[in-house]
């Protein structure tokens, strides 16, 4: 559970971080512009990636080593995201791609 845990976190942040223009300029440079439909889509589903990250977390530890866990999570999953964007911003989409792929096998095996 930790695994797809964290692998939630990092999806939700690196959704969260697409639904920015800033960001989603340099990570996808060839993109069209984003409606403001689509926009509130990447960050509905970027909140709703963290709650679940929280709710695996409280349902496999308690409710306060949870959110204790959740705090771990998020913090080295914000700075994965920040280091990314500040020196390589193109590998997000590959590492969104990555944490979606780690989720999926994460859940299948149960980890």
């Amino acid at each position: 559970m930790m695994i797809s845990s964290f692998s939630l976190c990092l999806l939700g942040l690196c959704l969260l971080s697409l639904a920015t223009k800033r960001n989603r300029k340099n990570a996808l440079p060839n993109f069209k512009k984003l409606t403001t439909l689509q926009t509130r889509i990447l960050k509905c589903v970027g909140f709703s990636c963290l709650i679940t990250s929280a709710l695996v977390l409280a349902e496999a530890k308690g409710l306060s080593l949870g959110l204790v866990y959740l705090g771990a999570w998020v913090t080295l999953a914000a700075l994965t995201q920040a280091l990314l964007l500040s020196y390589q911003p193109r590998g997000v989409p590959s590492l969104l791609v990555a944490s979606l792929a780690a989720v999926i096998i994460s859940v299948a095996l149960r980890i």
